[in-house]
C-alpha cells in the first residue's frame, strides 16, 4: 500500500502498537531518499552505461516518491519477514559469543528505528544499519549489518567467506553502511542460521575500502542530483541519465 506523508503521520498519531509507530515514522523518514538497502541494484553499471536498467528502474521509485510525497507500494517478501524474525535471535547469539562489547539493535534498543541522513547528501540518502556495536567504554567500534538465511545451504556456502571484498553480493550495501558512518572503522557482517543458531560473522575494514566508498559517494550524489532536475524540468526524460552524465558529470 502507498501512502503520503501526511497518511504517515495520522497513522503515528492513531492507537497503533509502539512497534507500529516506530515503523510508520521510520517509513516517512526514508520516503524519498536513496537508502543502503537496494545500494547493489544502484551501483549496477559499466563504464559505457554508468546506470545499468537496472540502477534506473530503482532510481524511479525515489523520483516518485520525492516528487509525489508518497512511499512506494509495500510488497510481500518472506525473506524479509523472516529475516526480521530472527534478528534478535542473531544479535543475542553475538552478544553470547562477544561478551567484551555491547550490541545495540537499531530497530529495538532506540526510541525509533535508526535511520542516519548525512549532512554530505543534502537529505537526500540515508542508512539503517541492524546493529551498533560499543566497546565497554561505551565508545561505537563497528556498524553491523544481520543477514538471515531461509536456506541452509546458503548458510553453508556463507561459512566459506573469510574476505569481503567487491565480488562479494552485499559489497556496496555494507559500503553504504560505511559511507553512512564516517567516524567507524569497520563494519561486522553477521551472517545466521536460525536452524543450527549458528553464526559466521566477517568483518569489513574501513581502511580497505577508501576508493569504493568515494566511488559510492559520487554515484549517490548524481543520482540525487539527476533525479531534483528531472522533476524541477518535466522536459527531462529520466531515462537519459546517462546522456547526462556523459557529457561531462
Amino acid at each position: 500500500m502507498s501512502l503520503d506523508l501526511e497518511e504517515l503521520e495520522n497513522i503515528v498519531d492513531g492507537e497503533l502498537s509502539v512497534e507500529a509507530q516506530k515503523e510508520a515514522r521510520w517509513k516517512a523518514d526514508r520516503s524519498g531518499k536513496i537508502t543502503a538497502s537496494p545500494s547493489t541494484k544502484i551501483m549496477k553499471g559499466t563504464a559505457k552505461e554508468y546506470f545499468s536498467k537496472t540502477a534506473v528502474s530503482e532510481l524511479y521509485f525515489n523520483k516518485f516518491e520525492r516528487r509525489t510525497g508518497r512511499t512506494r507500494t509495500e510488497t510481500k517478501c518472506f525473506a524479509f519477514d523472516f529475516g526480521h524474525e530472527n534478528e534478535p535471535f542473531a544479535l543475542e547469539k553475538y552478544r553470547e559469543e562477544n561478551p567484551d562489547v555491547i550490541v545495540k539493535s537499531c530497530s529495538e534498543d532506540f526510541d525509533d528505528i535508526v535511520f542516519v541522513v548525512p549532512e554530505e547528501f543534502n537529505g537526500k540518502f540515508g542508512d539503517s544499519p541492524d546493529a551498533y556495536i560499543y566497546n565497554r567504554d561505551g565508545v561505537m567500534t563497528a556498524v553491523a549489518e544481520v543477514k538471515c538465511n531461509v536456506s541452509e545451504a546458503k548458510f553453508e556456502s556463507l561459512r566459506d567467506v573469510k574476505v569481503i571484498n567487491d565480488k562479494h553480493e552485499y559489497w556496496w550495501q555494507f559500503i553504504a553502511h560505511l559511507t553512512c558512518h564516517s567516524l567507524v572503522d569497520r563494519l561486522v557482517w553477521i551472517n545466521y542460521c536460525p536452524t543450527s543458531d549458528e553464526l559466521h560473522c566477517v568483518e569489513l575494514l574501513r581502511s580497505d575500502c577508501l576508493d569504493a566508498i568515494s566511488e559510492f559517494t559520487r554515484k549517490i550524489k548524481l543520482a540525487n542530483e539527476w533525479i531534483d532536475m528531472c522533476i524541477a524540468d518535466e522536459s527531462l526524460v529520466f531515462s537519459d541519465i546517462n546522456k547526462w552524465c556523459n557529457n561531462g558529470k
